[in-house]
């Protein structure tokens, strides 16, 4: 048996955002990367269409994104992924899209500790438990 997964990716979203755990971390605005994975139970009705009334507009979620991040300062990375987490299911969940799982990674590419080189990344993953 054969499954159709469906999924909409936005990769690298990067902006720079207040963010650390003093107000001397937070007074220099820091370099983010956020990741986001929308799956779907079926197929959304815009694709076999090619009609962008029948998908979520990614342009549409950058905004939101970018707005929701710039609009505050934030102590965590933690805080920052789950609130952005937040505010897309928010968003998507007025839609009529077949939605079923949201994940955001939040990934602070220099954070300011010596010894790590490579960033550090929160993943927020919520999946409906079907009943």
């Amino acid at each position: 048996m054969k499954k159709n997964i469906f999924k909409l990716s936005v990769l690298d979203v990067r902006l720079w955002v207040r963010l650390g755990c003093s107000e001397t971390e937070k007074a220099q605005r820091q370099m983010i990367s956020l990741n986001l994975d929308i799956d779907y139970h079926t197929c959304p009705e815009g694709v076999p269409q090619d009609d962008i009334k029948g998908i979520v507009c990614y342009a549409e979620l950058v905004r939101l994104i970018t707005a929701h991040c710039q609009s505050k300062s934030f102590n965590t990375i933690e805080y920052l992924g789950q609130s952005v987490h937040q505010a897309i299911t928010d968003h998507l969940s007025a839609s009529k899209h077949p939605i079923e799982s949201v994940k955001i990674e939040a990934y602070k590419t220099s954070p300011p500790v010596p010894t790590i080189h490579g960033g550090v990344k929160w993943t927020h993953h919520v999946i409906e438990e079907k009943a």
